[in-house]
């Protein structure tokens, strides 16, 4: 039996949102967080996600990324490519948003490392479709760190063995919570295997040489760089 709304013209659904709501789901299509939005249309968070959760009702559906593409269907634009471009943007800028919230050393470490990825994936001539794989798997690299304890991030000194155990598990964790997100869910394998080795003696797998995705590679490498450079909490800032 075919759900109510499902197959019905994008038009017909978004003519059911009020002129705020569809203020706010613009707002969304353009990557702006709920607290970005707030302050774009002197709202309140509280009643922008009343807006959110509204227009998901009426749209019939718990996905931002599917309200904005019913939006641009609305509009008549390409959602095949364009809405699902701008579905993948808007994840990857609220998963940064996130750990930014959480690590803003980490949030700034990504942005330079997603920086140079892209430079070194350019310079290797890779296609425009892989430069931007690259670039959201550096973007998304350290995303993982949602899940380590602020005890073992932020402390000052060297880790512990079994600290360091927790702190190896962002690599799996950060590939499951990619996994589970649809326009970038063929990323996971790779953020997965950020921190594998040409040598074999990398985490979480112990894979090694051809084996590791071309992307990991290029980001474990801008990584290291970044690393080195830059000051870290058990080096003293």
């Amino acid at each position: 039996m075919r759900a109510r709304g499902e197959g019905e013209p994008a038009a017909n659904r978004t003519s059911l949102l009020s002129r705020r709501e569809r203020e706010v789901l613009e707002q969304v299509a353009l990557g702006n967080s709920t607290t970005a939005i707030a302050e774009e249309l002197v709202l309140s968070p509280h009643t922008v996600r009343a807006h959110l959760k509204n227009i998901h009702r009426k749209l019939e559906t718990t996905s931002r990324a599917h309200a904005v593409a019913l939006l641009m269907e609305e509009r008549g634009e390409d959602v095949p490519t364009a809405a699902g471009q701008d579905a993948r943007r808007i994840v990857v800028k609220a998963l940064a948003r996130a750990l930014d919230a959480r690590d803003p050393y980490t949030s700034s470490h990504s942005e330079d490392v997603t920086l140079l990825a892209r430079l070194v994936a350019q310079e290797l001539g890779m296609s425009g479709t892989d430069v931007r794989d690259v670039e959201d798997v550096a973007a998304l690299h350290d995303i993982g760190k949602l899940g380590v304890p602020e005890s073992i991030l932020w402390k000052p000194g060297p880790l512990d063995p079994v600290e360091e155990t927790v702190m190896r598990r962002h690599a799996e964790i950060g590939a499951a919570i990619v996994a589970h997100v649809e326009p970038i869910a063929h990323l996971a394998i790779a953020v997965r295997a950020e921190h594998e080795r040409w040598d074999g003696n990398g985490y979480p797998d112990g894979i090694a040489g051809g084996e590791i995705p071309i992307a990991s590679r290029i980001v474990l490498a801008c990584d290291s760089y970044d690393a080195m450079v830059t000051d870290r909490a058990y080096r003293g800032r």
